[in-house]
């Protein structure tokens, strides 16, 4: 194998790895594709933060983060 076919590890580095690096926050989702990935969690001018696997990112307010957590205790019967 010749050098120029080689991949090093920074290659293909996870955008919300690196981000739950970052922030020390994370959990783990299941993808649209039924495979584990990794969701980084973190705060930035005052909302949270969400990226994906993929490195999309959600942002959220504090009403927001009050009407997803409301929603989701309905949705779970809680």
């Amino acid at each position: 194998m010749n050098t120029e076919d080689e991949q090093h590890p920074d290659d293909h580095i996870n955008p919300a790895r690196l981000a739950a690096l970052a922030s020390g926050l994370w959990c783990f989702y299941t993808d649209a594709n039924g495979e584990q990935a990794q969701l980084a969690i973190s705060v930035q001018d005052s909302e949270l933060v969400l990226t994906t696997a993929t490195g999309e990112v959600l942002r959220f307010t504090g009403a927001q983060i009050g009407m997803l957590l409301t929603n989701l205790e309905a949705a779970t019967g809680r």
